[in-house]
């Protein structure tokens, strides 16, 4: 995190949408040695209201003139998943640093464009997978790099939430939409980092209406042996869970509970009157802590101000960040094979090209 005498870092946020409005203005608000420049949108009366609300006063109508502003460091790109690319290349041609949402893109041909555009400057490039910094997640994979859970043999995911409506780009896979480009690079990126692993194969059924893969599932099975399986969706109730099955014990992960974390033997009974009391009085140990992040906006709310937090320390001491370009393709390779399987109905290889 930036120290009270480092220079004011200037971020500029491209897309003016619901993650700009909601999600990173509130985290990067809340962070010292910070400070948002500007906002640009190709909608001028988005960026005119939302920059209004913030109390920012330049606005520009491309990602490239908001580049430009040499007062501006570093550039978040919340736009679309179709522009994503675009806007990050122009940001690190202007030598900014670079925050992308995810996915990365759509096309490994685009994700390696990024990558290049990173290597020919000096500049940090991150992927926007915000899970990483769950507190839940960062104690899972610590217990599971510790042995607890021995050889993990299955992860069983989720991550599903209601929208009556949702902006037409969502509705649509061509531009990133759909439960497959939107939700699931999340929980793929999840297995990946809990496990320090790759996904080696993939199989993916969807079910559509008027919006793209309104529901989709996936199973398959990582390079280490370990099999997954997942359902994510966008017209049902919310919840988003990860559970870790290894030879010595059972993992639960809550991203939206602050006392979302319950580890068991193996052996153990799942429901016993022992086990609910434990977890009853972890619960209540918690619960000044998990106050603590309501005020915050909750537990998920906070992992958008430790990811700037992670990406601002990187641009002030040079370190590598945790969520590279290169993890943005290796999740864009899993959802690729899980639309070809979902096309064809056979389980697909991830192509590591």
């Amino acid at each position: 995190m930036p120290q009270n005498n480092a220079k004011t870092i200037g971020v500029g946020i491209v897309g003016c949408g619901w993650a700009a409005r909601d999600l990173h203005l509130p985290a990067l608000r809340s962070l010292p040695g910070v400070r948002v420049v500007a906002l640009a949108d190709s909608d001028a009366q988005r960026v005119e209201s939302l920059a209004a609300d913030a109390g920012v006063d330049r606005r520009y109508a491309s990602a490239a003139a908001l580049a430009a502003d040499p007062d501006i460091d570093a550039v978040v790109v919340a736009v679309p998943t179709k522009w994503h690319v675009e806007a990050a290349c122009e940001a690190l041609a202007a030598g900014k640093h670079v925050l992308v949402e995810k996915p990365l893109a759509a096309t490994l041909e685009e994700c390696d464009a990024a990558i290049r555009a990173r290597e020919n400057g000096s500049r940090k490039a991150m992927v926007g997978f915000n899970l990483r910094w769950n507190a839940n997640v960062r104690q899972a994979r610590e217990l599971i790099r510790q042995g607890r859970l021995g050889r993990i043999e299955m992860i069983r995911s989720a991550q599903t939430g209601y929208h009556a409506t949702i902006p037409s780009w969502r509705a649509r896979r061509e531009t990133g939409g759909g439960a497959l480009w939107e939700i699931a690079p999340h929980h793929v990126d999840l297995w990946r980092f809990l496990l320090g692993d790759e996904v080696a194969e993939i199989f993916a059924s969807t079910a559509s209406d008027e919006w793209d893969d309104c529901s989709a599932s996936l199973s398959g099975r990582m390079t280490g042996g370990a099999v997954v399986s997942a359902c994510f969706g966008q017209r049902t109730t919310s919840m988003n869970e990860i559970e870790i099955l290894g030879q010595r014990g059972r993992l639960w992960v809550s991203c939206y509970q602050f006392d979302g974390l319950r580890f068991e033997e193996a052996g153990a009974v799942p429901g016993s009157a022992g086990a609910r009391l434990r977890f009853a009085a972890l619960a209540l140990r918690k619960l000044p802590a998990g106050l603590a992040l309501a005020r915050q906006g909750g537990i998920h709310k906070t992992t958008f101000r430790a990811e700037w937090e992670h990406f601002l320390a990187a641009i002030q001491s040079g370190a590598e960040v945790e969520s590279a370009l290169e993890d943005g393709r290796r999740v864009t390779e899993v959802i690729l094979a899980a639309l070809e399987s979902a096309a064809t109905g056979r389980l697909v290889r991830v192509d590591r090209g």
